[in-house]
């Protein structure tokens, strides 16, 4: 074992997580894990970018990075020098590539999280090399027909949603204010011609209401110069959560969705959701939301209109979010992951 503790976490991570929001929390809540971690860096000239593709025949994910290698032959190194406990790919689309395949004389237990939806996992992950993973957690349920039907044990599966940091995302009444303010978030798989369609229902019906839209510049530029939407820019992990505070719903717009942290930072600050129903959103919003079929800008709309003149239904629905949130703390995710480990190891 590493320094006594028996799981190794090892994960590539970029500027763009905040320091509240991100996977590696389950490492801190896990007091037998120790965890491994670098910055995720891509390919910078055409000599690297060759020899990515090159070193991509051989992994099993083809977001896999020099970076990822060199977690991974860390961890091979704790086995070489007697670790026998679990290691745990905190991103297994983008990390997971070759430990299972290096020549040695003790194989780890390997387990990996994913996070890709299911109509990316095809295009990322290598099917023959799925059942040489020990377990796998998934982040919704919509994921586990992919691995079903690539032959992968059911056994090995469990789903275990992401989890919130509720001491940090919480709830500030002082912070709301008059001003009706539809609040979004982020900007992968995130449909911003659908938002912008949404904005001009509203804007047409209730020009009082805005629109706080915090999303990467490139994908925002249809949205500049509208006069009921602000874009704030650097926004600081303690200035999100007085966006989440200070708004009166979040608006999610979505291609497709497992996990989604906007979502459960929203709940956990009390403020209601409206979203498309896709993927895994359901299973973590429940009834503390307003979703709707995809695609329906108009009912998205309505949503956000009914919302406007109903505030005890968004108060209430706000108070439910903020109690749902609390199955997905990260002490409790910990636990059932640490569980799992246990189950993996005795297999």
């Amino acid at each position: 074992m590493h320094n006594g503790r028996p799981y190794l976490l090892l994960a590539t991570e970029s500027d763009v997580q905040g320091a509240y929001s991100g996977y590696t929390q389950l490492a801190r809540h896990i007091p037998d894990a120790t965890l491994f971690r670098n910055f995720r860096r891509e390919p910078r000239n055409v000599i690297e970018r060759t020899a990515q593709r090159c070193l991509h025949q051989f992994t099993a994910s083809r977001w896999y990075r020099f970076s990822s290698m060199r977690l991974e032959l860390r961890a091979w190194l704790e086995y070489q020098r007697g670790f026998d406990g679990l290691v745990h790919i905190l991103w297994g689309e983008r990390d997971w590539g070759l430990i299972d395949r290096i020549q040695s004389r003790r194989r780890p237990k390997v387990c990996a999280t994913f996070h890709a939806c299911s109509d990316t996992l095809p295009d990322i992950l290598r099917p023959g090399r799925l059942d040489k993973l020990d377990g796998i957690i998934l982040m919704s349920e919509s994921q586990r027909a992919f691995f079903l039907d690539r032959g992968v044990d059911d056994a090995k599966i469990e789903m275990i949603p992401h989890g919130i940091d509720l001491s940090f995302f919480n709830h500030d009444k002082n912070k709301k204010n008059d001003e009706f303010v539809v609040l979004f978030v982020g900007s992968y798989r995130r449909r911003f011609d659908l938002l912008k369609r949404v904005i001009d229902i509203v804007g047409a019906v209730r020009p009082s209401i805005s629109f706080a839209i915090i999303a990467s510049p490139d994908r925002t530029r249809d949205l500049q110069g509208l006069p009921n939407v602000r874009l704030p820019t650097n926004v600081s992990d303690e200035d999100l959560r007085g966006f989440y505070n200070a708004s009166s719903c979040l608006l999610m717009t979505l291609e497709a969705a497992t996990a989604n942290n906007a979502i459960l930072e929203a709940m956990a600050c009390e403020l209601p959701v409206i979203s498309e129903d896709v993927g895994g959103v359901r299973e973590y919003v429940a009834d503390a939301g307003i979703l709707v079929p995809p695609g329906s800008a108009e009912k998205l709309a309505a949503a956000i209109l009914r919302l406007h003149e109903d505030s005890a239904l968004a108060d209430h629905l706000g108070h439910l979010g903020r109690e749902r949130v609390k199955n997905f703390d990260w002490p409790m995710i910990a636990t059932r992951t640490e569980a799992f480990y246990r189950r993996v190891l005795r297999t």
